[in-house]
């Protein structure tokens, strides 16, 4: 039995687990700010600030600085509305033989789960006409919904989920 071998691997774990420990408690400090983020960006009326700030490098890694881009992610949300869920399926169910290429993401849809329905409710917004400048996206996407199938907006509820975000700054 080769013993560094073994001693090794178990060094790496137990760094893999302070590290993942690090990572959740991270993760809820990040949660707590995103509220306070939130309302900082509209009472200053911006959507996205650079900040250089000191990045805490484990252990040998060269301290150093990094210049992080914050912004407002905004993402369409689109789920079965409160208690249509069989209604909604027996509505995509229609469109199984379609070959209308309109409605072919509603024909491939094989469940309905969040992320195909909030997917093909964006491509119906984003190929649509431009969204008014006083008309906020769920708004915009409803009335997209409504003009091309007026029968799914009591199937369909949206919402708006707003997070803030880092990436590198790019200069």
């Amino acid at each position: 039995m080769n013993d560094a071998l073994q001693q090794e691997f178990d060094q790496l774990t137990a760094e893999k687990r302070v590290l993942e420990s690090r990572v959740r408690v991270i993760n809820g400090r990040l949660l707590e700010l995103q509220p306070l983020l939130l309302e900082d960006f509209a009472a200053s009326g911006v959507s996205n600030v650079t900040v250089t700030t000191a990045v805490a490098a484990p252990p040998l890694v060269v301290p150093t600085t990094a210049k992080m881009t914050n912004y407002i992610h905004t993402q369409l949300w689109a789920k079965p509305a409160e208690g249509k869920r069989m209604d909604l399926v027996a509505w995509l169910m229609a469109f199984r033989d379609s070959e209308d290429p309109q409605t072919q993401g509603l024909a491939e849809m094989t469940s309905v789960n969040t992320q195909s329905l909030s997917g093909w409710v964006r491509g119906l917004a984003d190929a649509n006409t431009p969204r008014r400048d006083d008309e906020d996206i769920v708004e915009y996407a409803t009335r997209m919904l409504g003009l091309e199938y007026p029968e799914a907006i009591d199937l369909i509820e949206l919402t708006l989920a707003r997070d803030v975000r880092a990436r590198k700054a790019t200069n």
